[in-house]
């Protein structure tokens, strides 16, 4: 499977996951994604933003099989991860993976916390 996930691992996924690459390195210029996703390239300094048309309680689950740490960013400059501040990324190193929760119209958190 595409990737570096089991076809097991996929259907998890529910089919629904895109593989995409990071872009940018700003909040404005990040790849953004409308679900579930694999990372599987970007440079070391490149992003991936959050859905922006996410609702509360939606979960998106990400993973990053690319050869760098990328950046992900909140779906918006209003809205934060975890306590840091808003519009601001979280790096997820190569090779991990975690769940991004919208738990509010201004707040993601991530499972688990520090997914690095």
């Amino acid at each position: 499977m595409s990737g570096g996930f089991s076809a097991g691992q996929a259907d998890a996924l529910n089919g629904n996951c895109a593989l995409v690459s990071g872009a940018g390195t700003v909040l404005g210029d990040a790849t953004g994604i409308s679900g579930d996703a694999i990372a599987t390239g970007g440079a070391g300094s490149s992003g991936i933003r959050l859905p922006v048309n996410a609702k509360i309680g939606d979960k998106i689950y990400f993973a990053n099989v690319s050869g760098q740490t990328l950046k992900i960013y909140p779906s918006s400059a209003s809205d934060a991860i975890n306590a840091i501040s808003a519009g601001t990324e979280i790096s997820i190193a190569t090779q991990k993976s975690c769940i991004f929760w919208r738990q509010s119209s201004t707040q993601w958190r991530t499972i688990p916390l520090v997914p690095s």
